[in-house]
């Protein structure tokens, strides 16, 4: 045996060692009906759809499963809200629609999603299946009980709080506005239709808190003590998501879900004004002493420790698959230094571009290898992480607080600069989205043809 026959003998070792096994198409298997093949477009479409996937994703998958699964041509219409899937064959068209539920799906969901949509695209389970799993994945019960997910919550407030202002004046803080958030929030699991509700009652609720009885922590940066506690009822990823399908001419999807996320924006800032209205002014409540100093006590590693307690917050908030907390933790420090490095080296409103750039391709890399969850959860936790933290580099978050309301209200271009910042910020998140994708495609084929031609010769 040649010494490149041994090298390559290793490598296929090593490479089947660490990374998962491709999917392998079923074989010897008689065609499929189209009515089981119909249903099982509309399953994984409407399970796409409630894990917040963009929608021109989802068409271009269902599209993929299709041609996997049958030979006729099979067409796709999604929005953030409806589905429909057709099935044109010779004999007879078909048709299906379908509508996601409002619960938002979790992080255990969208895996087992993410991995019936790579089992279908290779033809390696069939519809009747696929079907069914994705059926039950839909249905699972959270993986924690109540007493866990507020806790969950509480730390990926603290987690969150140390990327925005860590200071030690403002850590109990966040942990008793994420206490109080994550409890209100749950009565969301249990009394479905007072949840859409709930967001501008905690953006109330904290606001009072903060100005009663942690004025000295808010110092004059109020929103910086309120935005973590909210910033899981912040509709920053609906934005975003928005935002990436009207660059990728999904003009309906795009426009609907840019509008859901302002209209989620204006409550948020309702119940903020609401809340200050109720409490007062924050510095009649300050103590003797005044506010407490804005910068003391932590250095430059509190961002990065926030980035791993939001790890598992959002690992426990989200009920995340086991064994997925070391990869989020790591794909949520490449997210937080990504736009660290934008923000400081390039610009800041460029920082959630080069946070999203990195991240899309480290999440596919990691997903690849084994024991690591799929690449969609790892995307999810990681953009969850990123928007607060690029909205906070350019003060984003006044937009839905007293001073941005105020802001918005005053003559000249102060308001309109802000709400400028905004639209910027998040498409620029949009934009590295869409960026790290095509990186990430281009390294793919690169590799497959280094790997074509190292096997030729």
């Amino acid at each position: 045996m040649t010494s490149r026959a041994v090298l390559q003998h290793q490598w296929e070792r090593l490479r089947h060692a660490l990374l998962k096994e491709r999917p392998e198409p079923l074989e010897g298997v008689d065609p499929y009906p189209d009515e089981d093949v119909l249903t099982m477009l509309r399953q994984l479409g409407i399970a796409m759809i409630e894990t917040g996937q963009p929608t021109n994703l989802v068409e271009s998958q269902l599209r993929a499963i299709g041609l996997a699964y049958t030979g006729h041509e099979v067409r796709v219409l999604v929005f953030p809200t409806y589905l429909i899937v057709q099935l044109d064959s010779p004999l007879q068209t078909k048709t299906q629609v379908d509508e996601p539920s409002w619960a938002v799906a979790r992080l255990d969901q969208a895996g087992e999603v993410d991995t019936l949509v790579k089992l279908a695209k290779a033809r390696a389970a069939t519809p009747a299946e696929v079907t069914a799993r994705t059926k039950a994945a839909r249905g699972w019960a959270p993986r924690f009980g109540a007493f866990t997910t507020v806790l969950g919550h509480t730390l990926l407030t603290i987690g969150f709080g140390l990327a925005l202002q860590p200071t030690w004046a403002s850590l109990p803080a966040y942990a008793l506005l994420g206490l109080v958030v994550g409890m209100l929030l749950l009565l969301g699991r249990w009394l479905p239709s007072v949840a859409i509700m709930l967001p501008p009652i905690a953006a109330t609720l904290v606001t009072v808190l903060t100005t009663w009885y942690l004025a000295e922590a808010a110092g004059d940066g109020l929103l910086r003590v309120l935005a973590p506690a909210l910033v899981s009822v912040l509709p920053g990823v609906t934005l975003t998501i928005g935002a990436v399908e009207l660059t990728s001419t999904q003009v309906i999807s795009g426009s609907t879900r840019l509008m859901y996320g302002a209209a989620q924006l204006l409550l948020l800032a309702l119940g903020v004004a609401v809340g200050v209205r109720i409490a007062g002014p924050l510095s009649q409540h300050r103590g003797p002493l005044g506010a407490l100093p804005a910068h003391g006590g932590l250095g430059a590693w509190a961002p990065c420790l926030g980035a791993v307690v939001a790890a598992v917050g959002f690992y426990l908030y989200k009920s995340a698959p086991k064994g997925s907390l070391p990869a989020i933790a790591a794909t949520m420090l490449v997210a937080l230094v990504g736009q660290q490095l934008g923000g400081t080296y390039v610009d800041p409103l460029l920082a959630g571009f080069l946070g999203a750039l990195v991240t899309v391709p480290f999440a596919q890399l990691i997903g690849r290898f084994r024991g690591a969850p799929p690449p969609m959860v790892l995307l999810i936790a990681a953009f969850w992480f990123l928007v607060p933290g690029a909205l906070s580099f350019v003060n984003v978050g006044e937009v839905v607080t007293t001073g941005g309301v105020a802001a918005l209200s005053q003559p000249g271009v102060g308001g309109a600069r802000a709400l400028l910042s905004a639209v910027v910020a998040i498409f620029s998140i949009a934009l590295g989205m869409l960026h790290g994708w095509g990186v990430d495609y281009a390294g793919v084929s690169l590799a497959r043809l280094w790997r074509a031609r190292f096997r030729s010769t």
